[in-house]
Protein backbone atom coordinates (compact mmCIF):
# COMPACT_ATOMS: atom_id res chain seq x y z
CA UNK A 1 0.00 0.00 0.00
CA UNK A 2 1.09 3.24 -0.56
CA UNK A 3 2.26 6.01 1.34
CA UNK A 4 0.36 9.08 0.74
CA UNK A 5 2.10 12.55 2.51
CA UNK A 6 -0.57 14.71 3.89
CA UNK A 7 -0.33 18.13 5.54
CA UNK A 8 -2.24 18.19 9.20
CA UNK A 9 -2.10 20.92 11.98
CA UNK A 10 -2.03 20.41 15.67
CA UNK A 11 -4.82 22.22 17.69
CA UNK A 12 -4.73 23.10 21.16
CA UNK A 13 -8.53 23.87 20.98
CA UNK A 14 -10.32 20.53 21.52
CA UNK A 15 -13.48 19.71 22.33
CA UNK A 16 -17.35 19.53 20.53
CA UNK A 17 -17.32 22.93 20.18
CA UNK A 18 -14.12 23.70 18.21
CA UNK A 19 -14.95 20.39 16.33
CA UNK A 20 -18.20 22.15 15.06
CA UNK A 21 -16.14 25.18 14.21
CA UNK A 22 -13.43 23.18 11.96
CA UNK A 23 -16.04 21.10 10.48
CA UNK A 24 -18.03 24.68 9.48
CA UNK A 25 -14.91 26.05 7.60
CA UNK A 26 -14.14 22.71 5.73
CA UNK A 27 -11.39 21.13 8.21
CA UNK A 28 -12.28 17.32 10.18
CA UNK A 29 -11.00 17.47 13.27
CA UNK A 30 -8.96 14.33 14.16
CA UNK A 31 -6.22 12.32 16.63
CA UNK A 32 -3.11 10.29 16.30
CA UNK A 33 -2.26 7.77 19.00
CA UNK A 34 -0.14 4.65 19.59
CA UNK A 35 3.83 4.09 19.70
CA UNK A 36 5.55 5.37 22.50
CA UNK A 37 4.36 9.16 22.21
CA UNK A 38 1.90 11.12 23.57
CA UNK A 39 -1.95 11.83 21.35
CA UNK A 40 -1.93 14.89 19.11
CA UNK A 41 -5.07 16.03 17.91
CA UNK A 42 -5.02 17.36 14.86
CA UNK A 43 -7.09 18.99 11.87
CA UNK A 44 -7.42 18.29 8.21
CA UNK A 45 -8.54 20.03 4.74
CA UNK A 46 -11.81 17.62 4.35
CA UNK A 47 -11.03 17.78 0.61
CA UNK A 48 -7.92 15.73 1.40
CA UNK A 49 -9.58 13.49 3.45
CA UNK A 50 -12.09 12.36 0.81
CA UNK A 51 -9.71 12.21 -1.65
CA UNK A 52 -7.28 9.75 0.49
CA UNK A 53 -10.78 7.67 0.86
CA UNK A 54 -11.91 7.80 -2.36
CA UNK A 55 -8.08 7.00 -3.22
CA UNK A 56 -8.46 3.78 -0.93
CA UNK A 57 -5.37 5.05 0.46
CA UNK A 58 -5.16 4.28 4.50
CA UNK A 59 -1.13 4.80 4.80
CA UNK A 60 0.03 8.40 5.56
CA UNK A 61 2.92 10.44 6.49
CA UNK A 62 1.35 13.42 8.58
CA UNK A 63 3.33 16.54 8.00
CA UNK A 64 3.36 18.53 10.78
CA UNK A 65 5.78 21.41 9.93
CA UNK A 66 9.16 20.11 10.33
CA UNK A 67 7.86 16.74 12.16
CA UNK A 68 6.77 13.91 9.90
CA UNK A 69 5.03 10.47 11.52
CA UNK A 70 3.71 7.83 9.78
CA UNK A 71 0.52 6.27 10.70
CA UNK A 72 -3.11 4.86 9.52
CA UNK A 73 -6.47 5.63 9.12
CA UNK A 74 -8.00 3.49 11.67
CA UNK A 75 -11.51 4.58 11.69
CA UNK A 76 -13.76 7.21 10.59
CA UNK A 77 -16.49 8.88 12.31
CA UNK A 78 -19.99 9.56 10.33
CA UNK A 79 -23.06 11.50 11.13
CA UNK A 80 -26.16 9.63 11.78
CA UNK A 81 -26.95 9.76 8.24
CA UNK A 82 -23.48 8.82 7.13
CA UNK A 83 -22.88 11.58 4.54
CA UNK A 84 -20.56 13.74 6.66
CA UNK A 85 -17.23 13.03 8.11
CA UNK A 86 -17.25 13.99 11.89
CA UNK A 87 -13.77 12.95 12.74
CA UNK A 88 -10.89 10.75 11.93
CA UNK A 89 -8.10 8.59 14.00
CA UNK A 90 -4.85 8.19 13.14
CA UNK A 91 -2.49 5.42 14.81
CA UNK A 92 1.17 5.27 14.34
CA UNK A 93 2.68 2.55 12.45
CA UNK A 94 6.03 1.56 12.42
CA UNK A 95 7.62 0.39 9.32
CA UNK A 96 8.75 -3.26 9.14
CA UNK A 97 6.77 -3.62 12.51
CA UNK A 98 3.73 -5.97 12.26
CA UNK A 99 0.25 -4.58 13.01
CA UNK A 100 -3.71 -5.92 12.90
CA UNK A 101 -5.72 -3.83 10.11
CA UNK A 102 -8.80 -4.19 8.18
CA UNK A 103 -9.20 -5.46 4.54
CA UNK A 104 -12.28 -5.32 2.55
CA UNK A 105 -13.41 -8.55 1.07
CA UNK A 106 -14.38 -8.27 -2.92
CA UNK A 107 -16.04 -11.69 -4.41
CA UNK A 108 -14.33 -12.34 -8.23
CA UNK A 109 -16.33 -14.48 -10.67
CA UNK A 110 -19.99 -15.96 -11.22
CA UNK A 111 -20.49 -19.34 -9.61
CA UNK A 112 -22.04 -21.32 -12.51
CA UNK A 113 -24.76 -22.50 -9.43
CA UNK A 114 -26.16 -19.06 -9.37
CA UNK A 115 -26.42 -18.67 -13.18
CA UNK A 116 -28.27 -22.43 -12.65
CA UNK A 117 -30.66 -20.33 -9.90
CA UNK A 118 -28.27 -19.76 -7.05
CA UNK A 119 -28.09 -17.15 -4.67
CA UNK A 120 -24.84 -15.84 -3.58
CA UNK A 121 -25.00 -14.34 0.02
CA UNK A 122 -21.99 -12.73 1.11
CA UNK A 123 -21.80 -12.47 4.91
CA UNK A 124 -18.68 -10.97 5.20
CA UNK A 125 -17.06 -7.71 3.54
CA UNK A 126 -14.08 -7.16 5.76
CA UNK A 127 -11.16 -9.69 7.30
CA UNK A 128 -8.99 -9.26 9.73
CA UNK A 129 -5.31 -9.64 8.79
CA UNK A 130 -1.58 -9.01 10.26
CA UNK A 131 1.45 -7.81 8.65
CA UNK A 132 3.78 -5.15 8.24
CA UNK A 133 2.48 -1.80 6.91
CA UNK A 134 4.13 -2.43 3.36
CA UNK A 135 2.42 -5.10 2.78
CA UNK A 136 -1.19 -4.09 3.55
CA UNK A 137 -3.13 -4.71 0.71
CA UNK A 138 -5.71 -2.69 -0.46
CA UNK A 139 -8.17 -5.37 -0.75
CA UNK A 140 -8.67 -9.09 -0.80
CA UNK A 141 -10.19 -10.76 -3.99
CA UNK A 142 -11.97 -13.77 -3.03
CA UNK A 143 -12.54 -16.27 -6.24
CA UNK A 144 -15.87 -18.06 -6.16
CA UNK A 145 -16.39 -18.83 -9.85
CA UNK A 146 -16.29 -22.67 -8.66
CA UNK A 147 -18.31 -22.32 -5.53
CA UNK A 148 -21.43 -25.09 -6.09
CA UNK A 149 -24.87 -24.87 -4.75
CA UNK A 150 -25.08 -25.42 -1.17
CA UNK A 151 -21.14 -24.71 -1.32
CA UNK A 152 -19.35 -21.96 1.32
CA UNK A 153 -16.48 -20.26 2.21
CA UNK A 154 -15.32 -19.43 5.62
CA UNK A 155 -12.46 -16.72 6.82
CA UNK A 156 -10.05 -19.73 7.31
CA UNK A 157 -10.43 -20.73 3.42
CA UNK A 158 -9.66 -17.17 2.16
CA UNK A 159 -6.24 -17.24 0.11
CA UNK A 160 -4.18 -14.12 1.57
CA UNK A 161 -1.10 -12.40 -0.36
CA UNK A 162 2.17 -13.39 0.56
CA UNK A 163 3.31 -11.75 4.24
CA UNK A 164 -0.34 -11.82 4.96
CA UNK A 165 -1.89 -13.69 8.03
CA UNK A 166 -5.14 -13.89 10.01
CA UNK A 167 -5.02 -11.56 12.76
CA UNK A 168 -5.64 -14.05 16.05
CA UNK A 169 -9.00 -11.84 16.74
CA UNK A 170 -10.29 -12.79 13.61
CA UNK A 171 -12.60 -16.07 13.51
CA UNK A 172 -11.29 -18.89 10.74
CA UNK A 173 -14.53 -20.51 10.82
CA UNK A 174 -17.09 -17.00 10.43
CA UNK A 175 -18.89 -17.13 7.13
CA UNK A 176 -17.76 -15.18 4.08
CA UNK A 177 -19.89 -16.20 1.42
CA UNK A 178 -21.97 -19.26 0.20
CA UNK A 179 -24.85 -20.13 -2.76
CA UNK A 180 -28.04 -21.58 -1.45
CA UNK A 181 -31.27 -22.26 -3.49
CA UNK A 182 -33.63 -19.53 -4.46
CA UNK A 183 -37.44 -21.33 -4.43
CA UNK A 184 -39.35 -19.55 -7.27
CA UNK A 185 -42.96 -19.79 -7.77
CA UNK A 186 -44.57 -21.83 -10.29
CA UNK A 187 -45.98 -19.03 -11.91
CA UNK A 188 -42.60 -16.69 -11.99
CA UNK A 189 -40.72 -20.16 -13.22
CA UNK A 190 -42.91 -19.93 -16.69
CA UNK A 191 -42.26 -16.49 -16.72
CA UNK A 192 -39.00 -16.89 -16.61
CA UNK A 193 -39.09 -19.38 -18.93
CA UNK A 194 -40.47 -16.90 -21.65
CA UNK A 195 -38.96 -14.02 -20.46
CA UNK A 196 -35.38 -15.49 -20.38
CA UNK A 197 -32.81 -16.28 -17.73
CA UNK A 198 -32.68 -14.04 -15.04
CA UNK A 199 -29.40 -12.25 -13.68
CA UNK A 200 -27.70 -13.31 -10.66
CA UNK A 201 -28.46 -11.97 -7.44
CA UNK A 202 -25.95 -11.51 -4.55
CA UNK A 203 -27.09 -10.97 -1.14
CA UNK A 204 -25.11 -9.06 1.25
CA UNK A 205 -25.97 -8.82 5.31
CA UNK A 206 -25.54 -6.17 7.44
CA UNK A 207 -22.82 -6.19 9.84
CA UNK A 208 -24.90 -7.23 12.88
CA UNK A 209 -25.46 -10.71 11.17
CA UNK A 210 -21.90 -11.25 10.62
CA UNK A 211 -20.96 -10.61 13.67
CA UNK A 212 -23.35 -13.18 14.84
CA UNK A 213 -22.79 -16.17 13.00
Amino acid sequence: MQMIDVSVDVRTDIGSRASRKLRRIGQIPGILYGGDREPLSLAMEGKTLDDLLRAGSRMVKLKMGSDDQRALIKAIQHDVLGDEILHVDFTRIVLGQALDVTVPLVLEGTPESVREGGVLEQSRDVIEVRCIPEAIPEKILVDVTELPLGGSLHLGEVTLPDGVELAQSADPSHLVVMVTFKEVPEEEEEEGEEGGVAPPEIIKKGKEEEEGS
